[in-house]
């Protein structure tokens, strides 16, 4: 943190009368807050942009799987085992991509592989 020095030297300083001393620490007081309050509201602007974003691009995912008749509700917890994602890369590349997966370890382990499929042919 910075410090203004309202004074002649650094806060607490000798040189610096009692009175100056309490403004000088009413002064950073009320910066603090204020950063903090600064902190607070975008903290509040990144969650608001964040949960538009989610909804924005399930709403494309969804218009996309509605050609295979799937549909998600939760862009995190949906795409998570890798089969709905697996299938909107079918729809978007219309390749039929293979996939097997029993435990959600394996399945996690199997979303590199259609998303390589997906980028390779994008550098070609």
């Amino acid at each position: 943190m910075a410090f203004l020095y309202l004074s002649r030297g650094p806060p607490d300083s000798p040189q610096d009368s009692p009175q100056e001393l309490v403004q000088t620490r009413k002064y950073l007081l009320q910066a603090e807050r204020e950063r903090r309050a600064h902190l607070v509201t975008l903290m509040c602007c990144m969650d608001e942009r964040d949960r538009v974003q989610k909804k924005t691009f399930t709403k494309w995912i969804n218009q996309h799987l509605l050609k295979v008749r799937k549909h998600i509700n939760d862009l995190y917890e949906d795409l998570r085992d890798g089969h709905n994602l697996i299938s909107l890369l079918e729809v978007l590349s219309g390749d039929t991509l293979p996939y097997e997966t029993t435990t959600l370890s394996e399945s996690e382990k199997s979303i590199p592989l259609p998303l390589e499929r997906l980028i390779i042919p994008l550098h070609d």
